[in-house]
């Protein structure tokens, strides 16, 4: 079965991405007969800006065959084996990952290698990959929530069916 999910869209790219486009005609308009070689390299690095936030980074992830793929529109499709996955957590804060977004999904590999995932649906992502490989152990607190709630639900519904049956 496959399942597709979209990325979460990150805003503070898309309010850096035009703040920086506005600057850049802003500051071409009124400095363009002066500094025409400064106008020149704004515009190359928001062209270049562009091209790397929208082109380079993924935009939706499909899960089938025990393998997430990471779709990505200028470069080619990456892929993650969820055989080779020991752990999917919510993410780490570490120092070395400060442009981490807090609605993160971490994967970790059996040699502790770590994959960062932004779906827009975290609890249906979790889902997905724990229904392809039902060995990765799961600390997403909103689906460990979701499904603590459903599992007490059919124990009490199991303990009153006892019940009545005596």
């Amino acid at each position: 079965m496959e399942f597709e999910f979209k990325r979460r869209p990150n805003y503070i790219v898309g309010v850096f991405l035009v703040a920086y486009l506005g600057y850049s005609v802003w500051y071409c308009l009124g400095h363009y007969a002066t500094e025409m070689l400064s106008c020149v390299f704004l515009l190359i690095a928001n062209v270049l800006f562009y091209i790397y936030f929208l082109g380079f980074r993924d935009y939706k992830y499909t899960i089938s065959k025990r393998t997430i793929y990471t779709h990505r529109r200028l470069l080619k499709t990456k892929e993650l084996d969820l055989m080779q996955c020991a752990n999917i957590t919510d993410p780490v804060v570490k120092l070395t990952k400060w442009t981490s977004m807090p609605h993160a999904i971490e994967i970790y590999t059996d040699h502790n290698k770590r994959y960062s995932f932004y779906p827009a649906d975290r609890v249906d992502f979790t889902g997905a990959v724990l229904r392809e490989n039902k060995r990765i152990h799961c600390t997403v607190k909103e689906y460990t929530d979701i499904h603590r709630k459903i599992a007490k639900r059919q124990r009490r519904e199991q303990r009153r069916a006892q019940r009545e049956s005596k």
